[in-house]
């Protein structure tokens, strides 16, 4: 309830990890400690499960653009009507694009393969609960 109203303007602390200094509102530490939840743990596993789901959006990007420079790779390489110095230039320019596209979104999630795939089977769910 609190993060759908008036907590917007504490969305950052989200970002900020855990902190022993945190500003979180007294009405949400109530509500957490009155249902056995520790207000830094919250926010840190909904931080965890923000980055994931990020990783996740840039893993499918990156999949899909590479699935792309692939495809025109293969194109390129059954045209019979460019010559070979300019194949071998542009299949250069397509190979040099993947290179720097892997290296661009070699992001890891802050969690263990076992998490990766829970967050992952649920991604639907926690997308938008963390939209809302």
């Amino acid at each position: 309830r609190w993060l759908k109203t008036d907590g917007n303007q504490y969305k950052a602390v989200a970002y900020l990890g855990v902190s022993k200094n945190a500003d979180y509102p007294v009405e949400v530490v109530r509500w957490m400690d009155e249902h056995g939840w520790a207000a830094d743990r919250f926010f840190l596993l909904e931080r965890k499960f923000r980055v994931t789901l990020s990783v996740m959006a840039q893993e499918n990007k990156q999949t899909s653009l590479l699935n792309h420079l692939e495809l025109q790779i293969r194109q390129l390489d059954s045209n019979e009507t460019i010559g070979k110095e300019e194949k071998a230039r542009l299949r250069e320019q397509y190979v040099a694009q993947t290179r720097s596209v892997r290296a661009a979104t070699s992001t890891t999630a802050p969690v263990s393969p076992e998490e990766y795939e829970l967050i992952k089977m649920n991604r639907a769910a926690l997308t938008k609960i963390l939209a809302e």
